[in-house]
């Protein structure tokens, strides 16, 4: 089983506190074993590595307990990721106001949140580019879901105007990799 960054994990509390406050966040944390409920409620340190099984069980447990009709929380968990870590943590990543540029880095911010697969660019054009998701561990229509709002907000925090961000392959799905397509003007 692959492994994520404490940022990652952290970030999906930080999220609930914000959205849910402390009462959501009980709800939550009502669903977990005492060892994760430690885990999720003491120090997360971005740089430890925690189970991708955690992190895929808060994710879950996001969606049936807090959000059961949001049909886009998972892009709403990404997004938020990526307001609080490239603003802070990975903001060296949105240097210029340079969309391209990101991109060009993002196997390098994919790889400091995960411990397995790895990333390819394709350059369509100066404002479209694929991204390609090989021999990620752990697939899960979740953390696609979650990589497609990171890098729809990414994108938007870099400047780029009216950023188009979906998916078009899933491994979950029965492709041989992941990837999602993302244009801007």
């Amino acid at each position: 089983m692959s492994k994520v960054k404490g940022g990652t994990i952290k970030s999906r509390i930080d999220f609930i506190k914000e959205n849910y406050g402390e009462e959501g966040l009980n709800l939550l944390l009502s669903a977990f074993s005492k060892e994760d409920q430690k885990i999720l409620t003491g120090i997360l340190l971005y740089s430890s590595w925690y189970s991708f099984e955690l992190y895929e069980h808060l994710d879950k447990v996001i969606h049936e307990k807090l959000a059961p009709v949001d049909k886009k929380i998972y892009e709403k968990l990404g997004a938020y990721s990526a307001r609080v870590h490239l603003n802070s943590i990975y903001k060296f990543y949105l240097k210029n106001n340079d969309p391209l540029a990101f991109c060009k880095g993002f196997n390098n911010i994919f790889r400091s949140y995960y411990d397995s697969g790895k990333v390819e660019i394709e350059e369509v054009s100066p404002n479209q580019v694929m991204f390609r998701i090989y021999d990620f561990a752990s697939p899960s229509r979740q953390d696609c879901d979650s990589n497609v709002g990171y890098i729809r907000e990414a994108l938007s925090l870099c400047g780029a105007k009216n950023p188009r961000v979906f998916e078009t392959k899933c491994r979950v799905k029965g492709d041989n990799f992941c990837e999602i397509a993302a244009s801007w003007e």
